[in-house]
């Protein structure tokens, strides 16, 4: 009983020390950033729409002045900027401290997740690594939903992870609730349980599918509230927001295709937009989602071809966020010297896990879907960031297993000489 307490005990200080060390990193990253003004276009639509609801205007934005956008974006960010800015007005310094404290809540979960994948060594050091990682400490200072997103859904990949045959159904129900939450934060998620059923056959057949229904229905129940409210403003049933076709359609059209600068990312063609003065935001993005899947069908040649820069995208060392591929030195060195010494590690660990695929599954169908639904939209290392806990954890259990490696092969190396 003694060593159990111990144990755990323990446990919680390296939590407390991690979560200590992180806010400190993150809050003086805070303090060093503009507090009245946004960091993209991005940006200044969540502020836009939060300070609307701080005004108690509804959840939209401005598009012309006739016309707003009702469902462009998931709720819960936009809702949270508007509580701050009700309760401590337009400082972002408050907004920050709060994404800071969600990414120090993030560096505790990748420990539990490493715990329950690999064991605690593994854990402690990908904690360790996420706590100094660069892009983890940036979107805690970005105007951006990342932050709130990725503490959302690890809490929901860690609940997850602890699901099985045995579990009981609030278990399952928690799930549901995150995953849920996780699409109200951003609507990447929303298709992923098809993910995750493939993966629940693979490692536990049927024995699971009450539990699977549980989490379902949950996660429904939970988006149902965004719905009815969808419903009600727009007239027309959105189950995430009006962008999906439009990023489809930017990601994937002729122009992007002819211009090897834009292969790979997005770029909505000046001759296609749609004129919002004339249709309905739910109509536009009908409108550039038939205008993506025609490019998709008379060109499938060219798709596949773009689906593979946008991989590369996905996967690149350097951050390449918006069309032009020039960063600064600064970020190549910081990029290179975090992201890209933990690739290989991660790779390594990867493919060192696949002798134990059952037990990885739940992790390779989150890895698959993100690096999917990059290669059918447009590929942005903003999209990695939400499996960075992922990835630093399989790199963190690659390092272990070239220690191991190198220490099996030094004993080989004696026992030759001996001989």
């Amino acid at each position: 009983m003694k060593d159990y307490m111990k144990k755990y005990t323990n446990l919680f200080d390296n939590l407390i020390l991690i979560f200590c060390i992180a806010l400190l990193i993150r809050l003086i990253y805070a303090a060093t950033l503009n507090p009245y003004h946004g960091d993209s276009a991005d940006s200044e639509y969540y502020l836009q729409v939060g300070n609307n609801i701080a005004m108690g205007k509804g959840h939209y934005n401005q598009v012309t002045p006739t016309e707003r956008n009702y469902a462009s974006k998931a709720p819960l960010y936009p809702v949270l900027i508007g509580v701050v800015i009700k309760i401590f007005g337009h400082n972002l310094f408050w907004l920050r401290l709060i994404q800071s404290i969600a990414g120090s809540i993030t560096c505790i979960l990748v420990v539990l997740i490493g715990r329950e994948l690999f064991g605690a060594a593994v854990g402690r050091l990908a904690g360790v690594i996420f706590t100094f990682y660069p892009f983890a400490i940036y979107y805690c200072g970005y105007v951006g939903s990342e932050s709130i997103f990725v503490v959302i859904f690890s809490c929901f990949i860690w609940m997850l992870l602890r699901l099985g045959p045995g579990s009981r159904k609030y278990e399952s129900a928690i799930c549901g609730f995150l995953l849920g939450l996780s699409t109200l934060t951003r609507p990447i998620p929303f298709y992923l349980p098809v993910f995750l059923l493939i993966g629940m056959l693979l490692q536990y057949e049927k024995k699971m599918i009450k539990s699977f229904a549980i989490l379902i229905l949950v996660m429904v129940m939970t988006l149902i509230p965004w719905w009815l409210r969808n419903l009600n403003a727009t007239g027309h049933l959105v189950l995430t927001t009006t962008e999906a076709g439009y990023t489809f359609f930017a990601g994937n059209n002729i122009e992007v295709y002819e211009q090897p600068s834009l292969r790979g990312t997005y770029w909505l063609p000046e001759n296609e937009r749609v004129d919002r003065a004339k249709v309905s935001e739910v109509e536009a993005d009908r409108i550039y989602g038939k205008k993506g899947m025609s490019f998709v069908k008379q060109n499938p040649g060219k798709f596949l071809h773009l689906s593979l820069y946008k991989f590369i995208r996905f996967w690149r060392i350097y951050p390449q966020a918006g069309f032009s591929p020039v960063i600064s030195l600064r970020e190549q060195i910081i990029s290179l010297f975090s992201y890209g010494v933990l690739l290989p590690f991660f790779v390594l660990g990867l493919v060192a896990s696949f002798k134990f695929w059952k037990r990885f599954i739940y992790t390779y169908a989150i890895i698959l879907y993100f690096c999917g639904l990059s290669m059918v939209l447009y590929g942005s290392t903003r999209l990695r960031f939400p499996i960075s806990p992922l990835i630093i954890i399989f790199a963190s259990s690659g390092v272990f297993t070239s220690l191991r490696a190198r220490r099996a092969w030094q004993s080989l190396c004696r026992g030759v000489v001996v001989k």
